[in-house]
């Protein structure tokens, strides 16, 4: 009976060459390192537990078992350490490896999904077996010091990837790397300093709030000496720390979580246990104090914080205020969406899970989420001023404002955030959607005229889009590009030729990257002249009205600010948790206990 490893460490051989793999092009062009990071691996020689896999650090528990050594000028990395690396690098395509006490000298690799591998390597023999298939060997697989290695080139075939050696860095990746390009060194470069000088995270450490003025808040969560939970909300402002009183037992929602935006305007909203009552407060930042804004446990709304769920958040349209309340697990449960008039709470609606929200006059339009996947028919409307409950107005068997990713191994889920769900113009939304049932999984724009909710879907395929001044900006859903059209969908041309990656879109600014290309992009929508603002891999894009930034999360970790079509580095450090506001950026970072804002 088979067995996942346990006692026996196994290693890799590198020979320090760079291999063409099995079932690649060899005349494949090589790329500079740069181009090629976000869908790679970088592992320092002096491994200390860090690694750079599809341009995020990751890391790994127990490096001490991962630990690499040098037998007459050649590299031995543990097959552990790859494996697991294999299996970040590959999105949910899970590499195994078993080890069978009866046969010690036999190693089996595999993938739980597709493409499905099955490699069995054996101690002393010149072959191993990919799928069956017998693959020889220049140098025999060993046993040195209890250790199984493995030549280079027959793991490169084995996994179907590029694996070189430069530098005290072994990188695999999924196309040729040109080693002798003097960007390519220079990134490794800097990547090896980077995984060779980072330390230890912190616990505990304070998670970004909101921004008013010149300063900024935080929430501190931690662990008392009797094993209760605490929230702490601080305001800092010229180097002090001032913590903010709330009433009763609050529990705070973070702006990037599961849970709502808690934040509106210069306010904080709050749920918090008053006795045996849940309770919806407001701080307002302009004096640090806290009021009442309504119940939470009335008998029209009877949602508690002792009981399963969650605070949606409170969202601001137009004069109203509504409020989103979930109750339940994540899969069973559900949403409520409720209006704040005079202090009460007034039902609305019950998306299963709230995706999109917008308002025409007293027309309120919602889309919703289900987690159990029949998201088929989820386009919702009511009209304010009448007493009547929503109404689902989608075409039938078409699924709204969702994105669906279909691969042989899953099929998921999801909302973009990067764009409105529901768009307005002229009194009319927008959104996209797509046929249930069709086999081609494409998304097209339909435009809902709130008059009298006809629907019009429009000729174009998309895969996000964004409503500017005079059109549609879109990226193609086949092509990738990035492309414009009127309000109807028509007179379709190009703005950039380009396989798209990420799109920030804010007023008529087009902010974007290119797959396989490191750097960042920019066009204004209107004129549609463009310029290339940068040649540094982007994480993210951050636009308000203190200005453009972007996030690099790898060898130039750090925040960058377009300035005068140029970028500069105005924040170091490995950025995690962060919110971008109309103040600046506010973070916190890898190492610190601190929260810093970027401006």
């Amino acid at each position: 009976m088979l067995k996942k490893c346990g006692g026996l460490v196994l290693v890799l051989l590198l020979i320090l060459i760079c291999v063409p793999v099995l079932g690649e092009d060899v005349n494949e062009q090589p790329v500079s390192l740069d181009n090629a990071f976000m869908e790679s691996t970088l592992l320092p020689f002096d491994f200390k537990g860090y690694a750079f896999v599809n341009g995020k650090l990751l890391a790994y528990d127990n490096s001490a078992d991962y630990k690499n050594c040098n037998i007459n000028d050649r590299v031995m990395v543990p097959i552990r350490l790859v494996v697991d690396v294999l299996t970040d690098l590959e999105n949910a395509v899970y590499w195994n490896t078993y080890w069978d006490a009866a046969k010690p000298d036999t190693v089996i690799l595999t993938t739980s999904y597709e493409p499905k591998y099955k490699v069995v390597i054996t101690a002393g023999s010149k072959t191993m077996q990919v799928n069956g298939k017998n693959i020889a060997l220049d140098v025999p697989a060993q046993v040195i010091g209890n250790r199984i290695v493995l030549p280079l080139r027959a793991i490169g075939e084995a996994i179907n990837r590029e694996v070189c050696w430069l530098d005290g860095m072994v990188i695999i990746s999924q196309v040729p790397i040109d080693l002798s390009s003097a960007k390519t060194k220079e990134v490794a470069a800097k990547a090896k300093n980077q995984l060779s000088a980072c330390g230890k995270d912190v616990d505990a450490k304070p998670d970004p709030i909101a921004v008013y003025h010149d300063g900024y808040y935080a929430l501190r969560t931690y662990y008392d000496a009797k094993d209760n939970y605490v929230r702490e909300l601080y305001y800092y402002k010229n180097g002090k720390a001032s913590k903010i009183n709330l009433a009763g037992d609050p529990k705070i929602s973070m702006p990037y979580g599961i849970e709502g935006n808690s934040v509106v305007g210069d306010s904080l909203y709050y749920p918090t246990r008053i006795g045996a009552e849940t309770k919806l407060y407001r701080l307002d930042f302009a004096t640090n104090s806290s009021v009442e804004v309504c119940s939470l446990s009335a008998d029209n709304v009877s949602w508690s914080l002792d009981n399963e769920g969650w605070f949606g958040g409170v969202i601001r349209l137009g004069q109203d205020t509504f409020v989103v309340l979930h109750s339940g697990d994540g899969t069973m449960g559900g949403d409520t969406i409720y209006r704040l008039i005079n202090n009460s709470l007034v039902h609305v609606g019950d998306p299963n899970l709230l995706s999109s929200i917008a308002q025409v006059g007293t027309k309120l339009y919602y889309t919703s989420l289900d987690s159990m996947g029949m998201t088929e028919n989820n386009l919702y409307y009511l009209d304010l001023a009448k007493d009547e409950p929503a109404a689902d107005i989608a075409l039938d068997g078409y699924t709204y404002d969702l994105v669906r990713t279909v691969t042989v191994n899953f099929t998921s889920l999801g909302v973009s955030t990067d764009m409105e769900g529901l768009a307005v113009k002229d009194n009319c939304i927008y959104s996209m959607l797509y046929e249930e049932k069709a086999e081609k999984d494409n998304r097209n724009v339909v435009k809902i005229d709130t008059a009298d909710n006809t629907q019009t879907i429009l000729p174009i395929e998309v895969s996000k889009f964004w409503l500017v001044t005079d059109g549609i900006i879109y990226q193609e859903y086949t092509s990738r590009k990035l492309m414009k059209s009127d309000f109807d969908g028509n007179n379709a041309r190009v703005l950039a030729d380009k396989n798209l990656g990420m799109i920030k879109v804010y007023g008529s600014q087009v902010y974007y990257t290119v797959s396989g290309e490191a750097g960042l992009y920019h066009l204004n929508a209107v004129t549609e002249a463009g310029e290339k603002l940068s040649d540094i891999v982007t994480d993210d894009i951050l636009i308000n009205k203190s200005g453009s930034y972007f996030i690099n999360k790898s060898y130039e970790a750090g925040i960058f600010k377009i300035s005068g079509g140029k970028a500069a580095k105005i924040a170091d450090g490995f950025v995690q948790g962060y919110i971008n506001t109309a103040g600046g950026i506010l973070y916190n970072k890898r190492g610190s206990a601190e929260v810093y804002l970027a401006k």
